[in-house]
């Protein structure tokens, strides 16, 4: 599947825009996602990133028989997690910080909390940065965006473990989707007390865990059995199953279910006008890491006045403008190293010509 056979390109520019819209809403006054709300299913930022998940599951299951090893497998996922992560960090830091931080030079570059903050490059996630965007209507938080990458790396790991103990059974992926699902319901409403509060770091809910890999493992899902599971009627009944529960504890999981399912559907298409989005380059991985930061200094320190929409409207385009430069100076230059796995004499498997180094992972 070439990049301009299929619309995942565009879909993740959506997926980062859902993300940077929920998000500015409560940059701006802190008010409740208008989405959530309105529908009484989930945020629009969950569905944004229920999308990424889903995609990442997709192509990520398509792409382990293009490793070498399993080792060749996580240090391709690492060449496009870590840097751009990493530059992020750095910038953020060292460049937005010392901008809008209330405190001077001295008392920002000797604080701990710019040091700890360092650790984000390697997901030992830390929130503050001195000084920086305490009183905002969201204080504190630098960049919130950054706890699910912990859980888009533990996806990785489970399905290279299923892959080596199971191989990439079509059946085990379905099971794991739905494990997911209960874990995320049982879990977010406390439904069985022994099960401990948080996983991974101790910062992310084992609910919250739970919905990312269920829609991870929906997108594998589909890629390892499409003829079964990817059908629209799948999509239409998850689909009711939000609006039919809608404002009850089920309706965050079936809609997330519906959007990891559709999202697949759709993307597979070659959608006309949107299936060249990614001509110039895959900026959404980009897009998400800055908005949050950037979001919460022109909701505070560099507040212009306007409105919300047109707040959103600026968030936007100077987010992208940076991940644009993120993806060429940064994101661009780390995917040349990937390596690709070839047959005896240098074939590479007719099945495995994939769109390995775009279309692989999202964010």
């Amino acid at each position: 599947m070439t990049r301009e056979s299929n619309s995942f390109d565009f879909l993740r520019l959506v997926a980062a825009t859902f993300v940077l819209v929920s998000h500015g809403a409560g940059f701006w006054d802190g008010r409740n996602d208008w989405f959530a709300d309105h529908t009484g299913l989930t945020t629009l930022g969950t569905v944004g990133v229920a999308m990424f998940f889903s995609i990442s599951g997709y192509w990520v299951t398509a792409s382990w028989s293009n490793a070498a090893s399993p080792r060749t497998f996580m240090a391709n996922r690492a060449l496009r997690i870590f840097p751009g992560l990493a530059a992020c960090v750095l910038v953020t830091a060292f460049v937005l910080g010392p901008l809008v931080t209330t405190l001077d030079a001295r008392g920002y570059f000797t604080s701990p909390l710019t040091w700890a903050y360092l650790k984000n490059a390697v997901l030992d996630l830390q929130w503050p940065l001195p000084g920086v965007f305490e009183a905002n209507a969201m204080p504190k938080a630098v960049n919130g965006s950054l706890w699910t990458l912990p859980v888009e790396v533990f996806a990785y790991f489970t399905l290279g473990v299923l892959a080596l103990v199971k191989g990439l059974d079509r059946r085990v992926a379905p099971i794991l989707a739905l494990a997911f699902f209960v874990l995320y319901v049982v879990s977010s409403q406390g439904l069985v007390p022994w099960l401990p509060g948080r996983i991974l770091t101790s910062v992310l809910p084992v609910a919250d865990t739970a919905k990312l890999l269920m829609a991870f493992y929906i997108g594998a899902t589909l890629r390892l059995d499409s003829g079964r599971w990817g059908r629209p009627w799948i999509t239409l009944a998850l689909a009711i199953a939000a609006i039919a529960t809608s404002r009850t504890a089920w309706a965050p999981a079936f809609t997330i279910a519906a959007v990891a399912h559709g999202v697949i559907l759709l993307g597979r298409h070659a959608w006309p006008v949107v299936h060249h989005a990614g001509r110039f380059g895959d900026f959404s991985y980009g897009l998400y890491l800055y908005a949050y930061p950037l979001q919460q200094a022109l909701a505070g320190p560099w507040r212009p006045d306007v409105g919300v929409v047109t707040y959103q409207l600026i968030s936007f385009a100077m987010v992208l403008a940076v991940a644009i430069v993120s993806w060429f100076v940064v994101e661009k230059p780390a995917l040349r190293l990937k390596r690709r796995t070839l047959l005896p004499g240098g074939r590479v498997p007719t099945r495995d010509i994939l769109q390995h180094s775009a279309q692989s992972v999202s964010r």
